[in-house]
């Protein structure tokens, strides 16, 4: 909700019985700032907080943050930037990790034209390859473009394959 000043906040309200909920309050300053925290999003454990901010330290406009809840303090702690390759130079919008954990869904407009926006599903591999990349290469992986064989698409399509049947004689 938007403060006095006109920033968007992230509120916490307590359901206290079955009808009943607490008035809303702002969160602590390790997540709030002068700027705007919109999309909040908890982990199904209820212990880590995502959301977008144009207000903490960034790569761009909006990026993504995650906050984790500390036990001792009943509070949140400091926002981190879940950095490159979630967070970009454009406006990083929504973070979300599916409940079979297979996926990670961001919404960007990293390379999209005005009142665009992109969806990126990014699968989790337990065993990433790590591999060292070339200042040619990094561009396109912040695009999260991928090759075919990245796509899964090694294979050629059944268009390819239909109009390469169709040019063979």
């Amino acid at each position: 909700a938007p403060d006095e000043s006109g920033s968007w906040n992230i509120m916490l309200s307590t359901k206290l019985n079955d009808t009943l909920w607490s008035a809303p309050q702002m969160l602590n300053e390790n997540v709030t700032t002068a700027g705007n925290e919109i999309l909040p999003h908890l982990s199904p454990d209820g212990k880590t907080l995502y959301f977008s901010s144009n207000g903490h330290y960034g790569m761009g406009g909006y990026d993504l943050y995650m906050s984790q809840w500390n036990e001792e303090l009943g509070d949140w702690d400091v926002a981190q930037n879940l950095g490159f390759p979630y967070s970009s130079t454009g406006n990083d919008y929504i973070y979300y990790n599916t409940p079979d954990g297979i996926f990670t869904v961001i919404a960007s407009d990293r390379e999209t034209s005005r009142n665009e926006m992109t969806l990126y599903a990014l699968r989790y591999e337990a065993l990433p390859l790590k591999k060292e990349i070339s200042e040619e290469e990094a561009p396109a992986m912040a695009r999260m473009e991928m090759t075919k064989e990245e796509s899964g698409q090694s294979q050629p399509t059944r268009e390819e394959t239909a109009i390469k049947q169709d040019t063979e004689y």
